[in-house]
């Protein structure tokens, strides 16, 4: 692999970019001098859609490169490792010959956590989604199993897509042929192709991601999954316990399109869940699995280039956990805010 080292990020910041991303990063770098850490993540991930919007696909990569790499330096100002290697993650997707780093010029934490995250990534297992979870290509059932008429509400079509208002005047439903008629009523607002492909997402979901619990269609990974359909790429990894060491709880599930976006990620932001082990030696049964999705996957009300789905799969925490920032939850609220 060439090597690429990262002080070429400083010509990035300075080079002709969009002015959105350039003053962003210029302000933060200011910010991060201060050791206004919190307001340097603010700017950068502020100007994450104005790097999106850059015309030139080389430019686009490499601004957001440079906004993902200076959001990790802010947390790791902030001593916050999870964020910061979730941010050097980003960094490696949008610069993956990059595979060094100048310690004098960066913390030495930055350093540590630099390295660690580039060798767990070489470890990681790549696959496209049908080698993952085979069969969706060929899956040609259009609807979800039949289920009692009452329960329909608590499914994915009116959790992911229904309007607080929609979500309000099912409650109020009473018998089975008002449901039966709201149903009618909340498909006829939506495009009949969209339909066709959301339950045929929703059919496929529940086979393949139900566990004893849940609908399969309402797990983290059922609701990727009817949101944006596969993964471009399916990565897995074992989780080793210096990575879990400061994993923060995913905090409550997403609700929809009505949600306010900043509250929500607010109130995900919960106490951390600590492990007392720092080795590099793999967990059992514990993995990372990670969904990477480009821009021509995406809805077009989603802002962003590129997107990361990361669930966490780990004994006493739970079963592919999705893995939520803010960045993610506006990308899910977006894929169906009209």
């Amino acid at each position: 692999m060439r090597t690429a080292a990262i002080a070429l990020l400083t010509f990035i910041a300075a080079s002709a970019f969009a002015a959105d991303p350039n003053t962003a990063i210029a302000t933060a770098r200011k910010q991060i001098q201060d050791k206004q850490y919190a307001e340097a993540v603010k700017s950068l991930q502020e100007a994450v859609p104005g790097a999106t919007a850059l015309p030139d696909t080389r430019d686009r990569t490499m601004a957001l490169a440079a906004l993902h790499f200076y959001t990790a330096i802010a947390f790791s100002g902030m001593n916050d490792e999870w964020k910061a290697k979730e941010e050097l993650e980003q960094f490696f997707h949008f610069s993956p010959q990059t595979n060094s780093i100048d310690p004098a010029k960066f913390d030495p934490h930055l350093v540590k956590w630099f390295h660690e995250v580039y060798d767990s990534l070489k470890q990681e297992q790549s696959a496209s989604f049908d080698l993952a979870y085979p069969g969706f290509q060929a899956f040609a059932e259009e609807m979800p199993k039949a289920r009692p008429v009452a329960t329909w509400g608590d499914g994915p079509e009116l959790t992911l897509l229904g309007t607080k208002e929609e979500k309000a005047e099912w409650k109020r439903m009473t018998d089975d042929a008002s449901r039966e008629t709201f149903i009618d009523t909340f498909w006829s607002h939506r495009e009949p192709q969209f339909k066709q492909s959301f339950l045929r997402r929703v059919a496929f979901a529940d086979r393949t991601f139900a566990n004893e619990k849940t609908r399969g269609s309402m797990t983290d990974r059922g609701r990727i999954f009817v949101l944006f359909g596969p993964p471009r790429v399916v990565k897995q990894k074992p989780l080793t316990a210096r990575e879990a060491g400061s994993i923060r709880s995913s905090g409550p599930a997403f609700t929809g399109g009505d949600t306010d976006v900043q509250a929500r990620f607010k109130s995900m932001e919960v106490a951390d869940f600590n492990m007392t082990v720092g080795s590099g030696v793999p967990l059992a049964k514990a993995t990372i699995e990670r969904w990477i999705y480009n821009r021509d996957q995406l809805p077009k009300s989603v802002a962003e280039a590129d997107i990361i789905f990361k669930f966490l799969t780990q004994e006493g925490y739970g079963d592919h956990v999705l893995q939520r920032d803010f960045l993610i939850v506006k990308a899910m609220h977006d894929a169906v805010t009209p």
